[in-house]
């Protein structure tokens, strides 16, 4: 019968330890994810995911700045003679900011005698007369924007300028002595007109 007890005995310390061991380690394992789980969330780190971010609103407002300036529309910005998505998110971008008394001008910028260009040009006022945006009065032009072309030579004079070897105001162009740009261009002087227009 002693030696009974003692079985019984063991037994119960055993089942005792691995009882405590089990629920023991339980506790702590449960703890251990309840401290990772509070680490990795940190609210002040990252922000939400549907919170706007200045960075966002800075590209958004310069978007719309460039294409009000631009304000061209090609063959590219249909599906025949329908607004794509890419043309309406363009006027969509035109129309962001825009004054209720400003004028919108939009440029047709498409192939000459083109067939659908009344349907184009119609889709692009339906458009903008659907999406609610006040607009005090709709421009459509045919041809590119004229604002946004450049003379060559006024770009081609500044040229010497954007090499990182000019000396600026010492009568010699990018490239020292031997007047070439690091490219191996021959640089214009400073001192030289830009070329005459015909």
């Amino acid at each position: 019968m002693f030696a009974m007890t003692n079985r019984a005995i063991a037994l119960v310390v055993v089942t005792t330890a691995a009882l405590s061991f089990a629920l023991g380690g339980c506790s702590s394992s449960t703890d251990k994810k309840t401290a990772k789980k509070e680490e990795s969330f940190q609210p002040e780190f990252f922000d939400s995911p549907t919170q706007q971010r200045s960075v966002d609103r800075f590209v958004e407002v310069q978007a719309a700045e460039g294409a009000k300036e631009d304000g061209m529309l090609f063959a590219t910005h249909f599906d025949g003679d329908e607004l794509n998505t890419a043309g309406q998110a363009k006027l969509n971008l035109m129309m962001r900011n825009l004054s209720p008394r400003e004028p919108m001008v939009v440029y047709m910028s498409l192939a000459p005698n083109d067939p659908m260009a009344a349907a184009r040009r119609s889709a692009v006022e339906q458009y903008v007369k659907d999406s609610g945006i006040a607009v005090a009065h709709l421009d459509i032009k045919e041809g590119d924007n004229p604002n946004m072309r450049t003379t060559a030579s006024a770009n081609l004079h500044n040229l010497a300028k954007t090499d990182s070897d000019y000396k600026g105001g010492q009568g010699g162009a990018g490239g020292g002595a031997s007047g070439l740009s690091s490219s191996g261009v021959e640089a214009p002087s400073m001192n030289s007109a830009p070329p005459a227009s015909k």
